[in-house]
């Protein structure tokens, strides 16, 4: 008889075995078996890549040109120009002195003769007997005064030029034979002029060329006084060895002299009116 008594089951066939490895245990049907959690390769992947890696580039990019242009050098400074010679212009020198009026009915030419010249105030004034002697039409001698020194300042004025123009060659010729030395030319004197109200004569402010305050021997100088290139007159200046000097000059029909410390002469003469 057959025993139909059922026992434990077999392994499994080798067919049945290898059936069932084919699908796997827990395999998706469709899958190609790649790990999971990997993103699979293909042309999407790769795209997102490259757009990733130029977006980086870009803001880096971006970030070094401001970081340049923030930290870069500012422009070299242009070179200044060279330094000017400074002209310092030293105050006029104003009197301490108080000056005296002129008299009263003083005539025109009186009156165009300067109470002040520098620091000079006039503290005398009178007529000039000598001068009139000469043929003036008018004549008058003024001192000047600092408070320590004092110039004295002659002027006259003749009917016309050429007796001024005679009177002055006298002047040269006696100072020559005085001093016993040689007259030197100067080159002409220049200066702006203005025509005083009352026309007497043009004032020069002109200075003749300057002279030791001492020298050794006695020093005569002349030359012309020129105003915008016109001759207007001469100047004779005098420096003596004890530093004194006298200073001449002529403008039109008028001939002035000045007497006093040979180194105010020189800038006197220049501020005379006259």
């Amino acid at each position: 008889m057959a025993d139909h008594t059922r026992g434990p089951a077999g392994p499994p066939a080798d067919g049945a075995a290898g059936a069932g490895s084919s699908t796997g245990a827990g395999a998706m049907p469709g899958t190609t078996g790649a790990p999971a959690g990997r993103p699979a390769d293909g042309p999407g992947g790769r795209g997102r890549l490259w757009a990733v890696l130029a977006a980086v580039l870009v803001v880096v990019g971006v970030v070094v040109a401001v970081l340049f242009v923030v930290n870069r050098p500012d422009d070299a400074p242009a070179p200044e120009p060279p330094p000017q010679a400074e002209t310092v212009t030293l105050p006029v020198p104003t009197p301490t002195v108080e000056p005296v009026a002129l008299p009263e009915g003083a005539s025109a030419f009186l009156t165009s003769l300067p109470e002040e010249v520098l620091a000079f105030a006039r503290t005398e004034v009178a007529e000039e007997p000598a001068l009139l002697a000469d043929g003036a039409l008018e004549a008058y001698r003024l001192v000047y005064d600092d408070g320590g020194r004092q110039i004295v300042a002659t002027a006259g004025q003749w009917r016309d030029a050429a007796a001024v123009e005679q009177r002055f060659d006298a002047v040269v010729a006696a100072e020559a034979q005085a001093a016993g030395v040689p007259v030197e030319e100067a080159g002409a004197a220049e200066d702006p002029a203005e025509e005083p109200a009352d026309g007497t004569a043009a004032p020069t402010g002109s200075a003749p060329p300057e002279s030791p305050e001492a020298p050794a021997a006695p020093r005569l100088e002349q030359g012309f006084v020129e105003v915008d290139g016109q001759q207007v007159g001469r100047f004779l200046q005098l420096t003596r060895t004890d530093g004194t000097g006298s200073l001449w000059w002529t403008n039109g029909t008028v001939l002035l002299r000045l007497d006093g410390p040979g180194d105010a002469l020189r800038d006197v003469y220049a501020a005379f009116p006259l």
